[in-house]
């Protein structure tokens, strides 16, 4: 049974995350990947519309979980992700080219990894989504800046112990992006608060 903040697709239509397919890129090949031994996650399937191949296995990492406003001038979303720490990015899939990193973000509510993209799969509504999304901030930050929602303004951050059932990873604007489908979240550490980051 999926967690019940974990409705991952469905929370995009509210943060304004764009799940489009990227067409210009070529997906991974399957030579291309590898997996640590002995990481308890295997290939699951290719998703060649949005550009990422999906791997699925529970695996548990340890490094800090972030909430955070971002966006350019007035259009702003949260972005939920975890940072593994080394010894955690060592045991998760990678590709050694010019788009690996040693520090990486997964990002944990952009896009449903369950399945491959298809026409539709993001629409829900987006006062559930919200309200489902602010739970989840507080039970696993302990609270918030007044702003921080109101405003959309800041980021939130802690030490963590985070579970995922699958894991992905795929090339889009010159650089590879991770995504995580969380099974379980463990705080680790005190909430640390930080100031907007622009960006795309």
């Amino acid at each position: 049974m999926k967690h019940p903040y974990l409705g991952l697709g469905l929370m995009a239509a509210w943060l304004g995350l764009a799940a489009a397919p990227v067409a210009a890129e070529p997906h991974l090949a399957e030579s291309q990947w590898q997996i640590p031994a002995g990481t308890p996650l295997q290939h699951d399937f290719t998703d060649t519309r949005r550009n990422l191949t999906i791997f699925k296995g529970r695996i548990t990492l340890t490094g800090r979980l972030h909430a955070e406003w971002t966006g350019v001038d007035d259009e702003r979303w949260l972005e939920v992700s975890f940072q593994p720490d080394k010894r955690s990015r060592a045991r998760l899939p990678f590709v050694r080219d010019d788009y690996h990193e040693a520090d990486i973000r997964i990002k944990l509510n952009d896009i449903d990894l369950s399945r491959p993209w298809y026409e539709g799969m993001y629409s829900g509504d987006d006062t559930a989504h919200k309200a489902e999304l602010q739970r989840m901030v507080r039970r696993h930050f302990g609270g918030e800046p007044g702003r921080f929602w109101q405003q959309r303004q800041g980021s939130l951050s802690r030490p963590a112990r985070i579970t995922l059932s699958r894991f992905a990873m795929g090339v889009e604007c010159d650089s590879r992006h991770y995504y995580g489908e969380v099974a379980a979240i463990q705080p680790l550490g005190k909430t640390r608060t930080g100031t907007l980051r622009e960006g795309c």
